[in-house]
């Protein structure tokens, strides 16, 4: 298997890339998850490269619980928002129609013990 930043940031893309946004995986209704792909999309955009440079993974940015809990990466938390500023410990992101802010920390999925967490484009149906 391959390595570093580049593979990384080209495995997002792919992965981000077979969402559709008309068909809905997770049990997210339509409108949810247009937002969840946009915010994927623009994910990908802003803070691709840097994000996999600095170390985020896979599922630090786009880790879903596929039995539908709330908690999750960043991508679920965004919900139409923007993300504002990442380093390689937080990012800080905007809410939609706001100008409040909230932090996602790097890592936090990982003392999450008793979840598994799938990246958003391997949710089932």
């Amino acid at each position: 298997m391959k390595h570093g930043p580049v593979f990384l940031l080209e495995e997002w893309e792919r992965g981000v890339a077979s969402l559709d946004p008309d068909h809905p995986l997770g049990g997210y209704d339509p409108d949810h998850w247009r937002r969840i792909v946009r915010d994927c999309d623009n994910l990908i955009a802003d803070f691709g490269r840097g994000a996999a440079a600095m170390g985020w993974s896979t599922i630090d940015l786009f880790g879903f619980d596929p039995a539908g809990g709330i908690v999750a990466g960043l991508v679920r938390r965004i919900d139409g928002g923007r993300i504002v500023a990442m380093d390689d410990n937080c990012a800080t992101y905007r809410w939609p129609f706001s100008d409040r802010t909230s932090r996602f920390a790097r890592g936090y999925l990982e003392n999450c013990m008793a979840q598994q967490f799938v990246p958003v484009w391997e949710l089932g149906e």
